[in-house]
């Protein structure tokens, strides 16, 4: 193997070599080295032209994930509390004179009005040193918390009594001795400071981490500054739920601004409403001991106040009031019903043991072996969560929205059974068949899976059927 000293250092990284064999000709490395260096400069134009478009710049989307939630300082002025999770195995690691490993790394974060004019920027230095070099391919993530101070252009007494307002930050993360970078793009809701100077945090939604999780018997937890039990609760990667996977929670943040914060303890009232009823389906009052600035409620969802497809679920403090939307995706293995339709959704995913395995269960042991076929599709069963399953929630959800065929669940259409198994088509070709004809029809292209899928409307009244499939 040749050795060639001006090889910049950072081509070496964590889990990558780049090698070049060794030739007699001096032109081929002459050749070979100026176009690694034309590609890196190339790269580096590359990165910087994505930032300023928003796009990903040296790593592809998903290589760390970022989280916002409001909240307030001691002054009773609004921040964000951000998270920035990022996978050892992610970071570019450099081997140290100590034989330690180390990565540096740099977040910044901006915001942005409504016009999407930046105004407050900080950035936030930091470094993670392992001890050896299987640590650096770890797929624990490496967690950063950091508090953004917000810019508002109004004072908390002016915000009083005004609608609450979104506010827009952009997280971008850079790894040193590397170009690779990327960017999450998030927003928070400003709550309004109700009268007696207390306010509602933002409202995150969260399930048990067992379906078999027995509730509280008051239904309602009140956390000390430990914060939540995450073995027993996991935050919910969305708004969307399947009930068979685990409770329904949310958790509710209020905020005592005065000083001192009151001993008093304060109501809460909660309603669900289903899609955009005016009456609640559901209601339930709860007490926030006083006390703290900061106060963090649990709060049990029972199913039946979920409406199957899109429910509203709304908080008020005083006059402080703050929606939240919640889909049920609608699987509660303990209906018949609910549990048979289920089935028909993963008939193509599932194999004819996992069919009849499913089909044939008792009542009580439905949750367990739900969870147990997704876990054997579960990409990385060493993290917590399961993209997978969460994935299959998003496609059935988006299937009986956009693939209903007549009175029919739009999961079980032609199109939707499709687009359960496979997700989005990388392109879609739609046509009218005949100048004075109704009838469509659709081609869907899976490049990747090499297959193309014709549908067929043959009225023009939403009545797709699959005509054929084709493989390449």
């Amino acid at each position: 193997m040749a050795h060639f000293p001006f090889f910049p250092s950072f081509l070496i990284r964590s889990g990558s070599l780049f090698l070049i064999r060794h030739q007699s000709k001096a032109s081929f490395v002459f050749v070979l080295s100026t176009l690694l260096l034309l590609q890196m400069g190339a790269s580096t134009a590359s990165a910087q032209k994505s930032w300023a478009t928003g796009d990903w710049g040296g790593g592809p989307p998903g290589w760390f994930d970022a989280r916002a939630e409001g909240d307030y300082g001691a002054s009773g002025l609004p921040l964000a509390d951000l998270t920035i999770a990022i996978p050892y195995r992610n970071l570019i690691f450099i081997r140290g004179n100590n034989g330690r490993y180390r990565a540096g790394y740099r977040i910044r974060v901006v915001q942005y009005d409504q016009h999407h004019r930046d105004v407050r920027l900080k950035e936030y230095d930091g470094a993670v040193v392992v001890a050896n070099y299987d640590s650096t391919r770890d797929t624990t993530p490496l967690k950063r918390m950091v508090q953004f101070p917000l810019w508002l252009p109004l004072s908390p007494e002016e915000i009083k009594g005004k609608e609450a307002r979104q506010i827009y930050l952009t997280v971008r993360v850079e790894l040193e001795h590397s170009h690779r970078w990327g960017q999450r793009d998030l927003s928070i809701g400003v709550p309004r400071i109700s009268s007696r100077r207390l306010a509602l945090g933002d409202v995150t939604v969260y399930r048990a981490q067992s379906p078999q999780l027995v509730a509280p018997v008051s239904d309602v937890l009140v956390f000390s500054s430990e914060g939540i039990d995450e073995t027993r609760f996991a935050r919910a990667p969305g708004r969307i739920f399947d009930l068979s996977s685990g409770t329904p929670y949310l958790l509710v943040r209020v905020y005592d601004l005065r000083q001192p914060a009151s001993t008093d303890s304060n109501e809460v009232e909660v309603e669900a409403f289903a899609g955009d009823e005016s009456e609640p389906r559901w209601k339930k009052r709860i007490s926030v001991p006083g006390g703290r600035k900061e106060n963090e409620v649990l709060l049990r969802i029972p199913p039946s106040a979920l409406a199957r497809g899109t429910n509203r679920l709304r908080l008020r403090l005083g006059d402080d009031v703050r929606d939240v939307e919640v889909e049920n995706f609608g699987l509660d293995p303990t209906s018949d019903r609910q549990w048979k339709a289920n089935l028909e959704v993963i008939e193509e995913l599932a194999s004819k043991e996992e069919m009849k395995e499913l089909k044939s269960s008792a009542l009580g042991s439905r949750a367990a072996l739900w969870m147990e076929f997704w876990r054997r599709r579960d990409p990385d069963p060493q993290t917590s969560g399961n993209p997978r399953l969460s994935e299959h929630v998003k496609r059935v959800s988006h299937a009986r929205e956009h693939f209903r065929d007549g009175g029919r669940d739009g999961a079980l259409s032609d199109r939707g059974r499709v687009y359960v198994k496979l997700g989005s088509p990388d392109s879609i070709e739609s046509q009218t068949m005949l100048q004075n004809s109704n009838a469509e029809f659709e081609l869907w292209h899976y490049l990747e899976q090499g297959v193309v899928y014709y549908f067929r409307d043959d009225d023009g009244l939403g009545h797709w059927r699959l005509v054929w499939r084709q493989e390449n």
